[in-house]
């Protein structure tokens, strides 16, 4: 399963379908090396970045989104908690630090997609308020959005999301899980992608998460 993840983040990051033009080489690396503490936190971290990244393309292929709007979309997924600080703020301060580091890590060739780019970061602001029926990018808010809400379908999802966002709430893990339940069970999904494929996921991993949470307390 691991192997699998990492060929199709070889296959997104390179390009190798050539869905979009270019390639996120640049902003892979953006990621990697990136010296704010970001890629440390215990949750919004490198592999939360990944993981959206992914489930964003995943999202595009389902919904048929190609060229210029996937490759502005994929960006945003990887940069979109770039400047957060893994502690609990106002997700607003968090976005408004992302975007402004974001600004300065567009590459000369997406610079005519920067605000496009900007505004879908901003979007993932929680929780979300915008009324966005009308709006060019609604489809891609929609697949950035729950891609984004949709983390403990991910294979590491009790270390990364029950351990590593506790660390970052101040919580037990134990508290945090009973959370996701809460939570999980109360998200709409929006996205096509999101309606046929994420809720289902979500809907069989809270069957689990109830279970373990059972043996647990």
């Amino acid at each position: 399963m691991a192997e699998e993840k990492e060929k199709l983040i070889l296959e997104i990051i390179s390009n190798t379908r050539g869905y979009y033009p270019g390639d996120l080489v640049h902003y892979f690396k953006i990621l990697f090396d990136n010296q704010s503490q970001s890629s440390f936190n215990p949750y919004h971290n490198f592999q939360h970045a990944l993981y959206v990244c992914c489930t964003t393309y995943k999202g595009c292929l389902y919904e048929h989104i190609y060229g210029e709007e996937m490759i502005k979309l994929l960006i945003a997924a990887l940069l979109h908690d770039y400047g957060h600080s893994g502690r609990v703020v106002d997700d607003k301060i968090q976005v408004e630090q992302t975007i402004r580091l974001s600004r300065k890590k567009i590459l000369k060739e997406h610079e005519h997609l920067l605000e496009d780019i900007i505004f879908l970061i901003g979007s993932t602001c929680f929780p979300h308020k915008e009324n966005l029926k009308s709006h060019h990018l609604t489809k891609l808010v929609n697949i950035l959005r729950d891609a984004d809400l949709s983390s403990i379908v991910d294979d590491n999802w009790l270390q990364h999301v029950v351990f590593g966002l506790s660390k970052e709430m101040n919580l037990a893990p134990i508290e945090l899980l009973k959370k996701q339940i809460e939570f999980n069970s109360t998200i709409v999904y929006k996205s096509k992608y999101g309606k046929e494929v994420l809720a289902k996921k979500i809907t069989n991993k809270l069957s689990l998460i109830k279970r373990l949470t059972s043996l647990i307390s």
